[in-house]
C-alpha cells in the first residue's frame, strides 16, 4: 500500500533586524516573513526571515489517507 504522510521539518533561519536592545530586535522580528534566501533574486536579510537549506529532521508524521484507497 502507499500512504501519503505528512509532517513538520524544522529550518534554521536568520534575518537582519537594527534595534537599540535584543528584545527590541526580537519584537521587530516577529514582523517578519519567511523566504527561501537566494543571492541572485535578491532575497533581503533585511526584510524577511531567510531559509537557505533545510536541516531538520521529519517530526509528528501522520498518515492523511491510503493512496490505495483513493
Amino acid at each position: 500500500m502507499k500512504y501519503h504522510l505528512t509532517a513538520k521539518i524544522t529550518v534554521s533561519a536568520f534575518c537582519d533586524v537594527e534595534a537599540d536592545s535584543f528584545k527590541e530586535a526580537v519584537s521587530k522580528s516577529h514582523r517578519l516573513p519567511p523566504a527561501w534566501h537566494n543571492y541572485t533574486t535578491g532575497t533581503s536579510t533585511d526584510e524577511n526571515w531567510c531559509v537557505e537549506d533545510i536541516d531538520g529532521r521529519p517530526v509528528e508524521i501522520s498518515c492523511d489517507d491510503s493512496l490505495e484507497n483513493a
